[in-house]
């Protein structure tokens, strides 16, 4: 039989309505096959586990219907849900199956209810079997009355945790129920939990701790009717804390996990008015039970979650079902959401009769579900296996201080305090702008409500963070609307292209493009000093018309994808401030004829002596040469072309970090050796600082010649000390000389030679990799023939 896909729209979906959203909804993971595997027997499959390779296992309860006699039943299905084998296990009155997992031993753990065995009406029945299915023991678990399991563990010690109801002893009608028993199934102790009236055990967790988390309902505490109950315990079961979550009328779970996080999440339905059926329910915890977030979804008459699992991207898969009261139909429901329990898409599959699917399991294949489904006066056990999750994951990393940023995916929620929650809590954002000064200023007043996923942003942090958004990507052909002056502009592509590649298509109107740390694009002067651009990056975009911004498709990045590398220049000598927020943009032509300039470093000053740009004259090779035909009178002279950033201060810290507005610029050299200040000679800008300005100047360097000097040796403190694997050695000679640089211990046991070569003049950054040496102290000694200097260096793994 062929299930069919099903639609159902989503009453409740806040926040995503904004006209320029495109549909997120409409992409689900491919079928890979679905089965529907019994007899003529009726087979009601409750609980499965996703075997890896090896298959998948389902149990459930198998119903005669010549005497409607129940029996465990336990089928084995290979990679293509093909029938292994199958086997049935049970007495004379009846006996169902709630759980299932495979044991270290390669068998199965089965646990239920039984009528048959045990001292009262139904008891916990716990089954251990081999790796064929065959049983090895039983064990029933209970009172007088009625007691029944829904979750069982295998623990790392090879004892087993099960979990419950009890109706036969303990505080009220039914208590949470709690065992643990040996490797052979023999009880070591038992626990019951809350309070004088129902208190109903669904599913447990072993936690992070050693201890177990308990959920279902009460109805002995709460705030309503029934409440969601979570129930903390050590690993002797003894109570740590307790918590309830729900309004006035009836709420209950049915799952529970531990978030990566510490938290807990439970999934399962609440009533949300005295009018309303059931709807689907998601609670998020902390770790010591207190509420985060809570979501209801909303589809048709009646929906709840059975079970949930946390997704290797982030965010939760959350099965149930769905049921429209008008016709009856009963259908499995599949919700994929985010962190913040949004709805990235769902999966519906039912026939005109009835579907359930109970439990989730992931595999390399993908997402596998199992239930039951009903047609043609049967049913059988019930398996899909669903393909690759097509939702991505954007990891926007961002230091402390000012960022620049974006993602190529659309948030699920557009709201900024929601996206940014997660680091809110942690206290660690200051502000985040967008490129017309709108702001959201956490717990204060803000002008940026809404995450428009075709731009950038700038966010300010207190401390080094990431920011995942988990979604559907955006088709990387998206159009970008760009206004007249300042834009920020996300960056789609997963290709890393370089900005005039990416920018292609505006270049008539670009007339510059800069990214975080200030690097720039300048077309009208054939200059880019930008890297490579990536996602999670944001760029501005200063344009002299309004324009669109399409990135290359797929096809297009095929010549130039890749290609290139980012600069690699460490500065050494002047110390500029971190990214401010706010920056003028400096192109300087480096007049250079016959010099070696790799020891060069150009600085610029504010008036008061603030180093508020520099840059590395280095790696010449890489960067464009230009030919000016007429340049203080001289015709075909050859000048590179560098980029600096000067960074103006930052408004939203008490101290000067930066240029303050019309500050007039001072420049000074650093030759490797001795600091000389220099004029340049403004071609554009005149020489003061504006926020988003653009100046041009150059500098004859045949003006400022090297002095004589028979000491030409500048050796740097080593980054990091102490180190951990790598040690990183940066030194300057001003001439040609030959160096050895050598490990030594305080003993003075040569360690490591790194260098033993004649040079040329230049900067150098050898590396030492400490290997197998121990932690504590050892000496880096350079020596040239003129001098010697050393450095004590500490190793700390």
């Amino acid at each position: 039989m062929k299930i069919k896909r099903k639609k159902y729209r989503l009453r409740i979906l806040a926040a995503n309505a904004l006209a320029w959203l495109p549909l997120l909804l409409a992409a689900q993971p491919e079928i890979l096959f679905e089965r529907a595997v019994g007899s003529p027997l009726l087979e009601y499959g409750q609980a499965h586990r996703a075997l890896g390779r090896d298959g998948y296992v389902i149990v459930g309860h198998i119903v005669d219907t010549s005497d409607f006699d129940t029996d465990i039943f336990l089928m084995r299905l290979d990679g293509r849900g093909e029938v292994m084998f199958q086997r049935r296990f049970g007495g004379e009155r009846g006996e169902r199956a709630n759980c299932v997992m495979r044991t270290r031993d390669g068998g199965f753990a089965i646990a239920g209810a039984s009528f048959s065995f045990g001292a009262g009406a139904t008891d916990f029945y716990f089954i251990k079997t081999d790796a064929q299915g065959r049983q090895l023991w039983m064990r029933t678990f209970g009172g007088r009355h009625y007691d029944e399991c829904f979750s069982v563990y295998e623990l790392p010690n090879g004892r087993f945790s099960l979990a419950g109801f009890n109706w036969s002893w303990g505080a009220g009608a039914k208590d949470f129920y709690l065992v643990e028993t040996d490797a052979d199934g023999e009880l070591i102790w038992q626990r019951t939990y809350g309070g004088a009236e129902y208190d109903y055990c669904r599913r447990h967790i072993p936690t992070s701790d050693g201890g177990f988390a308990l959920t279902g309902y009460t109805t002995s505490q709460g705030a309503g009717l029934k409440d969601m109950y979570l129930v903390k315990v050590d690993s002797r079961g003894d109570v740590q804390w307790d918590a309830s979550y729900g309004g006035e009328h009836n709420d209950d779970a049915n799952d529970i996990i531990q978030t990566l996080d510490g938290g807990f999440a439970l999934a399962g339905l609440t009533v949300s008015d005295d009018a309303s059926l059931w709807d689907a329910y998601l609670v998020k915890t902390d770790g010591n039970g207190r509420l985060e977030w809570q979501k209801l979804y909303d589809y048709a008459d009646r929906e709840g979650f059975y079970s949930l699992r946390e997704a290797a991207l982030g965010g939760f898969y959350l099965l149930g079902y769905i049921q429209d009261a008008r016709s009856g139909s009963l259908d499995c429901k599949l919700v994929r959401v985010d962190q913040h329990g949004n709805v990235l898409w769902t999966e519906n599959f039912g026939s005109d009769l009835a579907e359930e699917c109970f439990t989730i399991g992931e595999n390399d294949a993908g997402v596998s579900i199992a239930g039951y489904t009903s047609f043609e006066n049967n049913v059988d056990a019930y398996l899909i296996q669903l393909g690759v999750d097509p939702v991505e994951n954007c990891r926007i990393n961002m230091r402390r201080g000012w960022n620049l940023i974006s993602s190529h995916i659309p948030p699920a929620s557009l709201y900024m305090r929601t996206i940014w929650d997660d680091i809110l809590r942690r206290e660690h954002l200051f502000i985040v702008k967008d490129a017309i000064g709108r702001f959201f200023l956490p717990n204060r007043f803000s002008t940026l409500i809404f995450w428009d996923f075709r731009y950038g942003y700038q966010a300010k942090l207190t401390d080094w963070e990431s920011l995942d958004i988990i979604n559907l990507p955006v088709d990387v052909e998206t159009e970008i609307p760009l206004n007249v002056g300042w834009n920020i502009a996300a960056y789609f592509p997963a290709a890393r292209l370089p900005a005039e590649e990416a920018f292609d298509g505006i270049e008539e109107n670009l007339i510059i493009a800069k990214d975080e740390i200030g690097r720039f694009y300048r077309p009208n002067a054939g200059f880019s000093n930008m890297g490579l651009l990536q996602r999670g990056k944001g760029y501005q975009l200063k344009v002299a018309a309004a324009d669109t911004l399409i990135y290359p498709n797929e096809g297009q990045m095929l010549r130039n994808a890749d290609a290139g590398s980012d600069a690699d220049f460490r500065l050494v000598h002047f110390r500029p401030p971190e990214p401010t927020g706010r920056n003028m943009s400096l192109l300087i032509n480096l007049e250079f004829g016959m010099r070696n300039l790799e020891c060069l470093e150009v600085g610029v000053f504010t008036k008061d002596g603030l180093c508020a740009g520099a840059a590395e004259i280095g790696g010449w090779a890489s960067l464009p040469v230009h030919y000016i035909d007429r340049l203080n009178g001289r015709a075909g002279t050859p000048v590179l072309l560098y980029g600096i950033s000067v960074w103006g201060d930052d408004p939203t810290t008490p101290e000067i970090d930066g240029a303050k507005e019309n500050d007039r610029l001072t420049f000074e050299i650093w030759d490797g050796i001795d600091e000389q200040t220099i004029e340049p000679v403004w071609l554009e800008g005149g020489g003061e600082y504006h926020s988003d300005g653009f100046a041009r100047c150059h500098i004859d360097m045949s003006q400022y010649p090297w002095p004589d000097k028979t000491c030409g040796l500048k050796f740097y403190p080593p980054t990091p000390n102490p180190f951990n694997y790598n040690l990183e050695l940066t030194f300057v000679l001003a001439q040609d000389a030959h160096v050895q640089l050598v490990i030594y211990s305080l003993q003075g046991v040569e360690i490591a030679r790194l260098i033993d070569a004649d040079l040329p003049a230049g900067k150098y950054r050898p590396v030492w990799t400490a290997g197998s040496q121990p932690n504590g102290l050892y000496l880096a000694r350079i020596k040239t023939q003129n001098e010697t200097q050393t450095m004590k260096i500490a190793r700390l793994k």
